[in-house]
C-alpha cells in the first residue's frame, strides 16, 4: 500500500540571523533623531565654533582663498605666484568672492563681517558635513553609532579648531562625506545590496 507524502505547509520565513545583510538592526530605545534637528544643532555649535576660534593657523586660509577671493570681488589684494601663473583653480575663491560683493551690495562690507563672514559661511558647510556624517554612519552602522560619532564630530578639538577656517581642504572634507554617503546610496539603489552587507 503507497502512502503519499504530504506536501510540506508554507509559513512565515524565519527571521534573519543577526549579523547578516539588510538593515542594520536598531539599538533598543534609541529612537532616530529627525535630521532637521540634527541640522540645527550643528548649524548651531559649527556658528558657535566659527565665532571662537579667532587664531592664525596656516597662511593658505587667506593667501589661498581670501586675498583672492578679494582681488576678485574688489579688484586689488596680493596674490602669490600660482596664481600669477595659473596654476591653481578659482573654484574656492569664487565662493568667497560672491559672499564679499553680497556684502558690498547690502553696505555690509566692514572689517568685523569681511573677516567673520567668511568662516561663518564656511560654518554652514561644516554643519552639513557633520549632517552627513551623521547619515553616512546610520546607514552603514545604526542610530546608535550615528549618535556618538556626531557627538565624537564634535567634541573632537582639531576639527574644531581647523574646519570653520576657509582652507580647501575644510571644505573638501565636508564634500568627501557627502561623496561617500551617496556613493552608498548609489550601491544599494542599483544592486539592492545593504551598506551594511558590503563591510562583511
Amino acid at each position: 500500500m503507497s502512502h503519499r507524502r504530504r506536501p510540506h505547509a508554507t509559513g512565515p520565513p524565519p527571521p534573519p540571523e543577526k549579523g547578516g545583510g539588510g538593515t542594520p538592526p536598531q539599538s533598543p530605545g534609541k529612537a532616530p533623531w529627525p535630521e532637521r534637528r540634527v541640522l540645527v544643532l550643528a548649524l548651531a555649535f559649527r556658528a558657535v565654533n566659527a565665532l571662537l576660534v579667532r587664531t592664525y593657523f596656516n597662511p593658505d586660509e587667506h593667501w589661498q582663498c581670501l586675498e583672492v577671493a578679494h582681488r576678485v570681488a574688489f579688484g586689488y589684494g596680493h596674490v602669490t605666484w600660482e596664481w600669477k601663473r595659473g596654476l591653481r583653480s578659482y573654484l574656492h575663491p569664487l565662493i568667497f568672492a560672491a559672499l564679499y560683493k553680497s556684502l558690498a551690495f547690502l553696505h555690509l562690507d566692514t572689517p568685523w563681517f569681511m573677516v567673520m563672514a567668511p568662516r561663518l559661511l564656511q560654518s554652514v558647510f561644516a554643519a552639513y558635513g557633520d549632517l552627513y556624517l551623521y547619515k553616512l554612519c546610520k546607514l552603514i552602522f545604526s542610530e546608535h553609532v550615528a549618535q556618538w560619532t556626531l557627538f565624537s564630530q564634535l567634541v573632537n578639538w582639531f576639527m574644531f579648531f581647523c574646519i570653520t577656517r576657509t582652507l580647501s581642504n575644510s571644505l573638501e572634507t565636508v564634500l568627501t562625506v557627502a561623496g561617500l554617503y551617496y556613493w552608498f546610496i548609489a550601491i544599494e539603489s542599483s544592486k539592492g545590496i545593504s551598506a551594511l552587507s558590503k563591510l562583511q
